[in-house]
């Protein structure tokens, strides 16, 4: 269960897009391997050509994940854009940054450029300690990257994101930042590992919800990769 002696990142994701149970039936996790050897890991849904989330395994890994954000948009222009500007929705832009990045540093870069179809966050993950990132997209440019920084009195060691700017308020309907917050600090840097990130904190309401489809674990520097499937989110785990 490292990281909490060994150093090194863990990444937790849960997406939440409510999905019919047909279509959870269908998630799956593929390696991708370039010359025969694995190039990285990633969850998807069968016929889907973008992925969801992957890691890259090993001392110069990378895991990412990402997220809508919510600042609502035009379809049609989106549309548009996507077919004069060659803009790629972003699960589709994820999978070209996992084959082409070799390192967390050039991961975040590749996050932080390209023409998107909509507003979105890319959280990375690196092997080494400090590496993590928030990037902050609008459709045509990076708007911020948020790197976790031990100096920073708000919760510095690591980085959480649901779906609003972190610099800004988050909904009082929607307030899944404040218990999230609250759920790492009773973990502590000191005790976070696999074990209590997925059972303390992932899978504790509203962070775990009964919109929510999937949830990870990754761990580049160790070379976890666990995703679980919840067919029925509001009975999985009772």
């Amino acid at each position: 269960h490292p990281p909490a002696a060994g150093g090194g990142i863990l990444h937790g994701r849960n997406l939440d897009w409510n999905l019919e149970q047909e279509l959870r039936s269908m998630i799956i996790t593929v390696d991708f391997t370039r010359g025969g050897e694995l190039l990285y890991s990633g969850t998807t849904i069968v016929s889907f050509v973008g992925i969801l989330n992957a890691m890259a395994p090993g001392p110069n890994g990378f895991s990412f994940s990402m997220d809508a954000r919510c600042q609502g948009g035009k379809i049609w222009s989106n549309l548009l854009e996507a077919l004069a500007a060659g803009a790629m929705t972003p699960c589709q832009h994820s999978r070209t940054v996992m084959e082409a990045a070799t390192d967390f540093a050039s991961a975040v870069s590749l996050f932080e450029s390209g023409n998107l179809v909509d507003d979105g966050y890319f959280i990375v993950g690196g092997a080494a300690d400090g590496e993590g990132a928030i990037v902050s997209r609008a459709r045509n440019r990076n708007v911020d990257t948020w790197m976790i920084d031990e100096s920073d009195a708000q919760s510095g060691w690591y980085r959480l994101e649901t779906n609003y700017d972190h610099w800004q308020d988050v909904p009082s309907a929607d307030d899944r930042r404040t218990p999230g917050y609250a759920n790492m600090e009773a973990v502590g840097k000191d005790s976070i590992n696999t074990a209590n990130l997925f059972s303390d904190v992932m899978t504790v309401w509203p962070t775990y919800n009964p919109h929510t489809d999937i949830t990870c674990i990754m761990s580049a520097k160790y070379g976890d990769y666990d995703c679980s499937i919840w067919m029925d989110p509001e009975d999985d785990l009772e």
